[in-house]
């Protein structure tokens, strides 16, 4: 009875000092992206226009699948707070009113380099007039 008595009081020591011992995991913020807008709308001349945005996570990106269109991410020089997201169109000399979506993301990283773990999405609708 000793000898089962002192098993199951080591079993408990050595339980309690792995607890102890094991190092708490720093709290996870959850992934957020707002965005200015969520519509964007050009004449048939083009320009550029700019969103801002704001996120929590690693990384962002932005991605349209168009010929059209061109994007670009810029990020404050003084504190890094302000995000923008820069569209520029090309003049549409199609004659016929056109659309396109970004998808603005921002991604977590996961532990291997290169991985993600969480992704996060938003998406801009591009409209641009005919001639």
């Amino acid at each position: 009875m000793k000898r089962k008595l002192s098993h199951i009081i080591f079993a408990a020591a050595a339980l309690l000092a792995a607890v102890s011992c094991s190092k708490e995991e720093a709290p996870v913020i959850p992934l957020h992206l707002t965005v200015s807008t969520y519509e964007v709308s050009f004449d048939a001349a083009g320009g550029n226009q700019q969103i801002d945005y704001c996120y929590s996570g690693d990384w962002t990106e932005a991605a349209e699948e168009c010929d059209w269109l061109d994007t670009k991410l810029f990020i404050s020089q003084e504190d890094g707070s302000m995000k923008t997201l820069s569209i520029t169109a090309e003049e549409n000399t199609t004659g016929k009113a056109r659309e396109a979506e970004i998808i603005l993301s921002v991604m977590r990283e996961g532990d291997q380099p290169g991985s993600i773990i969480e992704r996060l999405d938003r998406v801009v609708t591009v409209r641009q007039a005919g001639e």
